[in-house]
């Protein structure tokens, strides 16, 4: 068995949106590997608690801790210690002991040419298909979903129909034909990002990735906003993708440097 764990950077919403990319993020391991992770990260979280005072029950989400917002301000994070907390979140995903990969699958909406194209299931149906066809190839086994509040009850429509129906579309060329999917179990639970450290994980490279596609994949570019520039210098993002690139599972896209599936 295999758990994998869904998170997001953006919004999934079209023809109407206030992102313009949407990422969607799987970290997934064997569930026989859960308890040894967990101590892991349980570790991890003790170490950013003794060394910069971010208590292990507060939330890791980038995007606040880049730009300095809630919960982040008023604990005495100065920007040499949030800088120092994002390198060392990167350096311990990059940790050869912590046994898990990611995928990620990307959409720039102004590259939509289907105004009724769902953003979401498209996403999702990419995202599963690339997790079940890597279990597959290391060995078949079955696997559970799990991901933040709030978008489960749309995925699990779309989860459902995988089982039956996949047909894969394209912004370009229509159906890739019908694939169903077969070692993805239940339905898709859902779990406070705030109770799960592998969510939370998600949430990092999720982040990452939609840095990484506004600047090297977006035509035109799409500037980061101010207050992450006072963070992150432009090639941080490339410097971060390439520290984690053991985790990524490049075979998502072969084509693309850091496997991310661009849709």
């Amino acid at each position: 068995m295999y758990l994998v764990y869904i998170d997001e950077s953006g919004d999934d919403g079209y023809p109407n949106y206030s992102n313009q990319n949407f990422i969607l993020t799987a970290c997934y391991f064997k569930a026989d590997d859960f308890h040894h992770n967990f101590d892991l990260i349980r570790d991890f979280r003790s170490h950013l608690k003794s060394s910069y005072g971010l208590y292990t029950g507060l939330e890791l989400h980038l995007r606040e801790l880049i730009q300095n917002k809630k919960p982040y301000t008023g604990i005495g994070l100065t920007k040499q210690i949030r800088k120092s907390i994002i390198n060392e979140i990167f350096d311990f995903i990059a940790n050869e002991d912590l046994k898990v990969k990611f995928i990620n699958v990307a959409v720039d909406k102004q590259k939509i040419v289907n105004p009724k194209f769902n953003v979401l299931e498209v996403t999702l149906k990419y995202l599963i298909r690339r997790v079940e066809n890597d279990i597959k190839f290391m060995g078949e086994d079955l696997f559970i979903c799990i991901s933040d509040q709030g978008r489960v009850a749309v995925m699990n429509r779309t989860a459902r129909k995988l089982r039956k129906i996949a047909f894969l579309p394209s912004m370009f060329t229509g159906s890739l034909g019908n694939q169903p999917i077969r070692l993805f179990i239940e339905d898709i639970f859902e779990k406070s990002s705030t109770e799960s450290y592998f969510i939370q994980l998600c949430d990092c490279v999720a982040r990452i990735v939609n840095l990484y596609t506004m600047q090297n994949e977006c035509n035109p570019q799409i500037a980061w906003s101010k207050k992450t520039r006072k963070m992150l210098t432009y090639g941080d993002e490339i410097k971060y993708l390439n520290k984690i690139i053991g985790k990524l599972n490049l075979k998502a896209s072969p084509s693309q440097q850091f496997g991310i599936k661009y849709i």
